[in-house]
């Protein structure tokens, strides 16, 4: 691969991971606010409703009966319309059966009324719960893979300044300094550079080459001088 081509390939890469880490950051919280949303939609509002309900089965007693009776309807209508597990249903039917009962003042009623509204705040905190871990290992995932190619790119950057480094600058560092050798009188040194670029290993040996053949020219000059 020449010297342009290799630099514009490392060059490539690492906007291609620059590229890739923030479209990458940007799918992550993407994919993450709609896990937190599902809990707030799903879940937080089926915990809801059911606190509703049992706050409008105990206050009938104390306050307007019709009032309690059409709060508790509401809020077991946004319960199933928020059902998102098996298990939330059974628990539904038994709230709305044991608090239509408790609002007539039945104890017995009332604590099935309690238990049913704790089996269905128990599931909606498992389901958060499992939602949460989800979005933890998401997360995790996520930051790793940035890390990762954050990793990748860094790699990339240390051969690119080596390739840099070895194929440029060391070679034109020697250029020079074989240079200012001839210039003080040395004739005889000449560039090395055996890790310079193809470029570069071209340039140096037609230096080489110009400097022997100053070197030869000198020679015969000095020898026609003799003769």
């Amino acid at each position: 691969m020449t010297l342009r081509g290799s630099y514009l390939a490392g060059i490539g890469i690492l906007v291609l991971i620059q590229l890739v880490t923030a479209f990458g950051a940007i799918g992550l919280l993407m994919r993450m606010s709609p896990a937190v949303q599902d809990i707030l939609a799903q879940n937080v509002y089926s915990t809801a409703a059911a606190e509703d309900a049992m706050s409008a089965m105990l206050l009938a007693t104390a306050s307007d009966e019709r009032d309690q009776t059409i709060r508790l309807t509401d809020a077991l209508s946004r319960a199933r319309q928020n059902v998102t597990e098996a298990d939330e249903i059974p628990a539904i039917d038994d709230l709305e059966r044991f608090s239509r009962q408790a609002i007539d003042g039945d104890l017995a009623a009332i604590v099935g009324a309690v238990e049913a509204a704790e089996r269905l705040t128990a599931i909606n905190r498992a389901a958060m719960q499992r939602a949460n871990a989800r979005a933890l290992r998401l997360g995790s995932t996520g930051a790793w893979a940035a890390v990762t190619l954050a990793l990748v790119g860094f790699a990339v950057s240390i051969l690119v300044v080596r390739r840099t480094i070895f194929g440029v600058v060391e070679p034109v560092e020697e250029l020079e300094a074989v240079v200012a050798a001839y210039r003080g009188g040395d004739h005889y040194r000449r560039c090395q550079g055996r890790a310079a670029s193809r470029e570069m290993r071209h340039v140096l040996d037609a230096v080489n080459d110009l400097l022997d053949r100053a070197h030869r020219t000198q020679g015969d000059e000095l020898a026609s001088r003799k003769d």
